[in-house]
C-alpha cells in the first residue's frame, strides 16, 4: 500500500481549517433595523444605498468621497475629481456628466444654499468637472455631503427616488411599502476601506416607539434609533431600560446634539406676534423639572437650539435663552401686560393661547407640563393633542400659538434656507424670516471666504434669531441607540441622516 509523506498530510490538514476559518469569517451576518418609517420614505434609509458626494468628519468638516476638490483663490470655482472605478449597483460607472446632474439637480432639493448661486458646471473630461458660482461659496464641499448620488433623471415629478440604484455598501434587494425591507451587502463596494462585515440588512418599519422598544428587547429586531437622527422614544421606556441586561443604550454625548426640542411661538399670526410676549414665555419656562420628572434625567436642559460641539452653534456667538422670572416680567411689563387675579391681560382681555402636539412619543407628556407652565404665567392655554398628519396640517396653516418644533439643526448651513430663509412652516418648525436682513446675513454667510468671516455673519445670524424669541429651547435632542447584545461596533455619524454599518460585528 502506498503510503502519504507525514508533511502532505500537515498541509491537508491546514488547508481544511484555513479554509474553515476562512468560512467563519465570511459567514452571513443579518442586522435587523427597526426604523421609524418606511424604507423609502426614510432620509437615514437611503444612505444605505447611495453615497454622498463628500462626508464629514466628526469635526463637521468635509473630506472627499465620491469626489475630491480644488478650489481658486476665490473659492468661485471648485475643480471636482470623480473617484475612480465607482459603479453604481447596475453596473454603471459614476462619471463626471452624472455627478453634474445630481449637483444641477438636487441642490435645491436637499436643502443646499449653493443651488442659489451656482452659475454653471462643465464637464471637462469623463472623470473632472468645473463648478462656478457668482460669488464665493467656500461651503460647496460641505453641503455636498448631503447629496445621495443617483443616476441621471432618476427624480420622479412627484421629486421622489424613481430608484434605488446606489454606489453605496448596500443593494435593495427585496420592497414592499410599509413592510421589511431586505438589503445586501454590496460585494463590489468601491470604499476598500470601508468593509462592511454586516452581509444582509432587513429594515422594519415600527412606526410606534414603544413598539420599537419592544420589538429589540423581544428579538425581532437587533436595533432601534439607529437611523431616526433624534431619540425617538417616550422617556420613560428608556429609563426602564436600564435595568434590562438584554439590551445596551449608547447615549450621545451632551453636546453633541444636533438639533433642540423647542416651543415654537407663531410669530406671524395672532397674539405671539408681538415679541415682548413671546420672551415672557421663552424665559418663564422652567425647563429642569420638564427633564428631571418627566424625561427621567435623560436628555439635558437646552438653551440653545444646537449643542455647543459645533463650530457654527449659536452658544458661541450669543447668550441663551433659559428660565429667568425676572427678564419674563420685564417683557411682561414692557409689553403694556398686566396680571390680573393671576391671569395675563391686555385692554383688560386675557391672552389665550392654542398649543398644539403630536400625539407620538413624549409630546403628549411634555405638552401637559408646558400647558401646566403657561398657566403658571397667567395664559389661558388650550392644549391640542393630534394624530401626527392633523397637527402638520394645522401647523403648515399656521392655526396655532405654540407648538413643540425643532427649529435648527447642525450643519447651518443646511438648515439656513428652510429655517432663516423661510416664513413657512417646514417639517421641522416655522421658518424665522423675521427680518429681510437675514438674507443679507446668509449671503454674507455662504460668501465666507473662510470660518472667521463665517462667524462674523453667524453672530448677525444667531442675534437675530435670539433678539427675537421665535422659539423656546427647552430640551436636547439626545440620540439613542438601543440594541441586542449580538452585534457591537454601532456608530452615531457626525452627519444628521447619515447611517455607518462599517464597524458593526459580532460581539465577543
Amino acid at each position: 500500500m502506498k503510503r502519504t509523506p507525514i508533511f502532505t498530510v500537515l498541509l491537508l490538514c491546514l488547508s481544511i481549517l484555513l479554509t474553515a476559518c476562512g468560512a467563519q469569517k465570511e459567514q452571513n451576518l443579518l442586522l435587523r433595523i427597526g426604523g421609524m418609517k418606511d424604507f423609502k420614505s426614510s432620509g437615514s434609509a437611503r444612505t444605505l444605498v447611495f453615497d454622498p458626494l463628500t462626508r464629514l468628519d466628526k469635526d463637521l468638516k468635509p473630506i472627499p468621497y465620491l469626489v475630491s476638490w480644488e478650489a481658486d483663490e476665490q473659492q468661485k470655482k471648485f475643480k471636482l475629481n470623480v473617484t475612480k472605478d465607482v459603479k453604481f449597483h447596475d453596473g454603471t460607472a459614476l462619471n463626471a456628466d452624472i455627478v453634474r446632474w445630481n449637483i444641477e439637480s438636487l441642490g435645491a432639493l436637499y436643502y443646499c444654499g449653493y443651488a442659489n448661486y451656482l452659475e454653471k458646471v462643465d464637464v471637462n473630461d469623463d472623470l473632472t468637472l468645473t463648478v462656478s458660482f457668482k460669488q464665493s461659496y467656500p461651503l460647496f464641499p460641505e453641503e455636498l455631503a448631503t447629496i445621495p448620488v443617483m443616476p441621471i433623471d432618476n427624480m420622479s415629478e412627484d421629486y421622489k427616488i424613481a430608484s434605488f440604484n446606489g454606489t453605496g455598501p448596500y443593494r435593495l434587494e427585496e420592497y414592499v411599502e410599509n413592510q421589511t425591507t431586505k438589503l445586501k451587502r454590496n460585494e463590489n463596494y468601491w470604499n476598500k476601506e470601508k468593509k462592511h462585515k454586516i452581509t444582509e440588512v432587513d429594515w422594519v418599519p415600527i412606526a410606534d416607539g414603544a413598539a420599537r422598544v419592544m420589538a429589540v428587547t423581544n428579538d425581532q429586531v437587533d436595533v432601534v434609533g439607529l437611523t431616526d437622527g433624534y431619540n425617538a422614544f417616550s422617556f420613560n421606556l428608556l429609563r426602564d431600560l436600564e435595568k434590562n441586561d438584554s439590551v445596551s443604550m449608547i447615549v450621545e454625548p451632551a453636546e453633541q446634539f444636533t438639533s433642540a426640542n423647542s416651543l415654537g411661538l407663531n410669530w406671524q399670526k395672532g397674539v405671539l406676534e408681538d415679541v415682548n410676549l413671546r420672551a415672557v414665555i421663552c424665559y418663564g419656562i422652567n425647563r429642569e423639572p420638564l427633564a428631571k420628572n418627566i424625561l427621567f434625567g435623560i436628555p439635558q436642559v437646552a438653551e440653545h437650539y444646537i449643542g455647543g460641539a459645533y463650530w457654527d452653534a449659536p452658544e458661541h456667538f450669543v447668550e441663551g435663552i433659559g428660565y429667568d422670572p425676572e427678564k419674563s416680567n420685564e417683557f411682561l411689563a414692557k409689553g403694556g401686560y398686566k396680571r390680573v387675579n393671576g391671569k395675563i391681560t391686555k385692554d383688560g382681555k386675557p391672552i389665550k393661547l392654542d398649543f398644539v402636539v403630536r400625539a407620538e412619543d413624549e409630546q403628549p407628556e411634555v405638552g401637559q407640563y408646558i400647558k401646566a407652565e403657561l398657566e403658571k404665567l397667567g395664559f389661558e392655554c388650550n392644549l391640542i393633542i393630534l394624530e401626527p398628519t392633523q397637527a402638520f396640517e394645522r401647523q403648515k396653516k399656521l392655526e396655532y400659538d405654540v407648538t413643540i418644533s425643532w427649529p435648527w439643526y447642525e450643519p447651518v448651513a443646511a438648515s439656513l434656507p428652510s429655517m432663516g430663509l423661510s416664513k413657512e412652516y417646514q417639517g421641522m418648525g416655522l421658518g424665522g424670516l423675521v427680518d429681510k436682513k437675514m438674507l443679507d446675513y446668509a449671503d454674507e454667510f455662504y460668501k465666507a471666504k473662510n470660518r472667521d468671516e463665517a462667524k462674523v455673519a453667524l453672530q448677525k445670524i444667531w442675534k437675530t434669531q435670539y433678539d427675537n424669541y421665535l422659539a423656546a429651547p427647552l430640551y436636547a435632542t439626545t440620540r439613542v441607540i438601543i440594541h441586542n447584545k449580538k452585534y457591537d461596533g454601532y456608530l452615531l455619524d457626525g452627519s444628521y441622516y447619515q447611517v455607518d454599518l462599517s464597524e458593526i460585528h459580532l460581539a465577543k
